[in-house]
């Protein structure tokens, strides 16, 4: 489900390469590939565009 850091090929949230499964905290979602209900389950992040919501105190994501 995840990829090496650098590896995915888009950089834009597109390709759906780098997701990674996140194991606690909310993410800010900034993909195009995840539905809305994908992104309020939190369970999947694209790293290469997504981040820790505004007030996240810590984001884990699985290795």
């Amino acid at each position: 489900m995840s990829t090496k850091q650098g590896t995915a090929p888009c950089k834009t949230g597109t390709c759906g390469t780098c997701e990674t499964a996140v194991l606690g905290g909310s993410v800010d979602h900034r993909d195009s590939i995840l539905t809305a209900d994908e992104q309020a389950a939190n369970d999947t992040m694209m790293i290469c565009v997504s981040r820790a919501e505004r007030g996240c105190g810590k984001l884990v994501l699985e290795r």
